[in-house]
């Protein structure tokens, strides 16, 4: 069984999630699968998930974060989806470190279907960041309801452990204030089909879906995708 410490880049990824989120009211949900019982049977590798239901002042969300390590791997995925089309901000960080570098990151916060005040005051905490650009730009899906502001590392950017923590928090904390404020009666725009749109996309192009099946199979990656992740 792979052993983590608590300096792992992915286990203060994963607590800077918790933590953020853990200032809301939150409420802990079951998962759908027996995810962990299903990889331990594989001593090669850790996972642990969790599910977790958000109130914020826009409406509801859900958020469902990932960390799967082994020797020499280490993923870390976060997603805070609106639930029932409610017009809280969707949240995404999704990191891969290989033999203690960075392989891949994306951060960003996004609009799927944000009333224009939410959306307004988002995009101007947005432009105060500083994003990291890799050379090669991240695919379209992966932008297609981003406000521009978006982060996305490649083995080539040479960005360390304490850079990737720091730039998710950078983003959670502008996440956070979003949902935080009081903007009155605004009304949100069609954020369900677009919610629906947004899972779809991903269960299809999510690129971390043929390293899944190479080390857990097909059907299992197919459930932790579908039931679990992009549920």
């Amino acid at each position: 069984m792979v052993m983590l410490a608590a300096g792992d880049v992915t286990t203060r990824l994963w607590t800077t999630v918790r933590d953020t989120l853990s200032s809301l009211p939150t409420t802990i949900l079951d998962l759908p699968v027996p995810l962990a019982a299903a990889v331990s049977e594989d001593n090669r590798f850790h996972l642990r998930a969790q599910r977790l239901a958000i109130f914020t002042r826009q409406g509801t969300a859900e958020a469902r974060l990932a960390e799967i390590c082994g020797a020499n791997v280490r993923i870390f995925n976060a997603v805070v989806i609106p639930e029932r089309g409610d017009g809280t901000p969707l949240l995404l960080a999704e990191f891969m470190f290989t033999g203690g570098k960075t392989r891949v990151g994306f951060v960003d916060v996004q609009d799927l279907g944000l009333a224009p005040p939410v959306r307004a005051c988002l995009k101007a905490d947005l432009k105060a960041l500083s994003p990291r650009r890799s050379a090669k730009p991240p695919p379209a899906w992966a932008i297609e309801f981003s406000l521009g502001a978006w982060s996305y590392l490649t083995q080539h950017d040479e960005a360390d452990d304490e850079e990737c923590v720091e730039l998710q928090s950078s983003y959670l904390d502008c996440w956070l204030n979003a949902v935080q404020r009081d903007y009155g009666q605004a009304r949100r725009r069609r954020g369900k089909d677009l919610a629906a749109h947004f899972k779809q996309v991903h269960l299809t192009h999510w690129p971390g879906k043929t390293f899944l099946e190479r080390f857990f199979g097909v059907a299992w990656t197919q459930r932790f995708m579908c039931e679990f992740l992009y549920a």
